[in-house]
């Protein structure tokens, strides 16, 4: 019977009872919002996998999955990345724990497996550096330079 949680805490007990045996671990994160991310998660974060505990540790091997909104880098426009990742946790406890907050470790496996710089398409044209108009959408527009070249920057301020 696997066990499951419908928050981010992982009781302890469960493993400390069966050191060295192998129990099935299946998390379901709902709603995680989170500024430490460039983007914003689209589906829940599903957590499968296995963990067993040794002395103080509890050592996991976990599949996650879920998807998640990111801005391409050039043109703003919204890319969606889907995320499958394999990790392993080797996570240290204290004898007074009985649970253990996975979330903070899910969200950096999350985070580093994701590009910094997205793109929409391989070839985004990014936006006009002078109106702002997508070039994607508008290939043919020409940046009229004559109009920003008298400008100077306490034009904008």
């Amino acid at each position: 019977m696997p066990v499951v949680y419908e928050k981010e805490m992982l009781k302890t007990d469960d493993f400390f009872e069966h050191l060295g045996r192998k129990l099935p671990v299946e998390l379901y994160f709902k709603g995680v919002s989170t500024p430490s991310l460039q983007g914003c998660f689209r589906e829940d974060i599903v957590v499968v996998g296995h963990g067993f505990g040794q002395l103080d540790n509890v050592y996991l091997t976990l599949n996650i999955s879920t998807a998640i909104e990111m801005r391409c880098c050039r043109c703003l426009a919204p890319v969606y990345t889907r995320v499958s990742l394999r990790e392993m946790f080797k996570i240290r406890t204290e004898p007074t724990e009985d649970e253990i907050d996975l979330l903070p470790h899910i969200l950096a496996a999350i985070s580093t497996s994701l590009d910094p710089h997205p793109l929409c398409l391989p070839n985004c044209r990014g936006l006009c550096p002078v109106c702002g108009i997508n070039l994607n959408q508008h290939p043919e527009h020409e940046p009229h330079l004559a109009e920003a070249e008298g400008r100077k920057l306490a034009d904008f301020l």
